[in-house]
């Protein structure tokens, strides 16, 4: 599936780059995509346990890594590593939920016309809910 990224760019020094319109969309197949494999719903984690957090990425290995307990209406942090191998070895909190999400997130520089701007973030959470049980 071809995913298609829309890309605002955010002018933050208050200046612009000639023939660049730094306030438009840009709409571009070839921004890099993360994907999270797992958690992406169903599973059933334990307290304690350690689990893999898997990701596919074209480009990013630096990521930040978040959960929700709530449904992914508030993630708090977990870890943000440099991980190229695209998995992370997390302890499961002791935070018991039927409703959990996994956010992965990075960031990158987009390169548009001869000139880089960014960063943005980029990012993937659970497509469903997963659960932690508790000890």
């Amino acid at each position: 599936m071809n995913r298609a990224f829309i890309i605002t760019a955010i002018i933050v020094l208050g200046f612009a780059v000639a023939g660049c319109d730094l306030n438009q969309d840009i709409e571009d197949d070839s921004a890099p995509l993360i994907r999270l494999v797992s958690p992406n719903g169903g599973e059933n984690l334990a307290v304690g346990t350690t689990f893999d957090i898997r990701w596919t990425a074209s480009e990013a290995t630096e990521v930040c890594v978040a959960l929700s307990t709530d449904g992914g209406v508030n993630f708090d942090h977990v870890v943000s590593e440099n991980c190229p191998d695209n998995c992370i070895r997390w302890r499961v909190p002791d935070l018991p939920s039927n409703n959990c999400k996994i956010r992965v997130s990075t960031l990158i520089y987009h390169h548009y016309d001869n000139i880089y701007i960014g960063p943005f973030e980029v990012t993937e959470e659970s497509d469903g809910t997963f659960a932690i049980n508790g000890r």
